[in-house]
């Protein structure tokens, strides 16, 4: 399908998923044009949020409720590598005027306070308090992606007509700037630890309980803001946008009039990139097919098809000279050749 084709049948596509996929021998390229997308559950790695660089307060208090110093050995090597690191950022704080490790160097004076703490060589969930310390770095701030969809109009404007994950995001943004104070809804999920079962049950309740906090507040802005509309969204979206608030995304495809009309943009990266020339070169073909009614099928069409290249280039207004040392690049003398 030549590219006039494709622009055509793009434009009575706009709400539609449309491919358009062209291949010549071992070379092909495709485009996509959908509407928007949103991702609720995107499974990413490292899912779980501890809070362990701003603990809240329920867990701040069962902390308190560990003295690591008085603890037989039994109860000292179960405690929860949580607990245990949020005992020693305390310490750490003590000594440096309240300020939570975040460097690479304050991490590493951390490890060594917990290294120090262990009383025997072997204490798993000490071991595990080592390995988690790099969380403290991951719950400082909303991430700046979560936080470019909170800015996006679609966000902002919300109202109970809009797509429901528009609407969920705004109702956690709210909840983000009041009840959450700078915090997105907590999942509540905890990861497998060493711990004796009374200490993980004891701990797994205090995210838990914050969780649900944080979830009936998002429920309650959910609520006022579907009061004007018919709209329904069901406790169980709710719950599962909150657990994953932290990794949800918003794919924008742009339309093919938009790619098609970047051929200046292209350009800028022929010398760089070999399969920019190949989607320069496709181009070409289009026009080629255009004046001779068919697409360039061998060598001998080499000369013809590195024409059309040539006329593309100066009819974006690319200057003579700049396009003919384009046309002569080694990445599109091969992309040439092998359409």
């Amino acid at each position: 399908m030549l590219e006039d084709d494709v622009l055509k049948l793009a434009s009575v596509c706009q709400n539609k998923t449309l491919f358009a996929v062209k291949s010549n021998g071992l070379v092909g390229m495709f485009s996509i044009q959908a509407p928007e997308h949103t991702i609720i559950e995107s499974h990413p790695e490292n899912a779980v949020d501890l809070r362990l660089g701003c603990p809240f307060t329920e867990l701040v208090d069962y902390a308190s409720t560990f003295d690591l110093d008085t603890l037989d050995q039994t109860d000292h090597s179960h405690v929860p590598f949580v607990i245990i690191i949020l005992k020693f950022v305390d310490a750490y704080k003590a000594k440096h005027e309240g300020k939570v490790p975040q460097s690479y160097q304050e991490r590493k004076e951390l490890i060594q306070m917990i290294h120090e703490g262990m009383r025997i060589p072997d204490e798993e969930n000490f071991h595990e308090a080592v390995s988690h310390v790099w969380r403290l770095s991951s719950t400082a701030s909303i991430p700046s992606e979560i936080q470019q969809i909170f800015d996006d109009p679609s966000c902002q404007n919300a109202n109970a007509n809009s797509p429901y994950f528009w609407i969920l995001a705004k109702a956690v943004r709210d909840f983000v700037e009041n009840e959450g104070q700078g915090q997105l809804p907590l999942s509540g999920k905890l990861p497998d630890m060493k711990a004796d079962t009374m200490k993980y049950i004891g701990l797994q309740n205090v995210y838990r309980q914050k969780a649900l906090f944080d979830l009936n507040a998002v429920k309650e802005r959910v609520k006022a803001l579907l009061k004007d509309g018919d709209q329904i969204i069901s406790d169980e979206i709710i719950q599962t946008f909150c657990k994953n608030t932290g990794h949800i995304k918003v794919i924008q495809y742009r339309p093919f009039s938009a790619y098609y009309g970047q051929v200046k943009k292209i350009v800028q990266w022929i010398k760089e990139e070999e399969n920019i020339c190949y989607g320069l070169v496709f181009k070409a073909a289009d026009k080629f097919n255009s004046l001779y009614g068919r697409p360039p099928a061998s060598l001998d069409d080499y000369g013809a098809l590195k024409e059309q290249t040539l006329a593309l280039l100066e009819s974006i207004s690319i200057p003579l000279e700049q396009a003919q040392a384009f046309v002569e690049n080694e990445a599109m003398e091969k992309s040439l050749k092998n359409l």
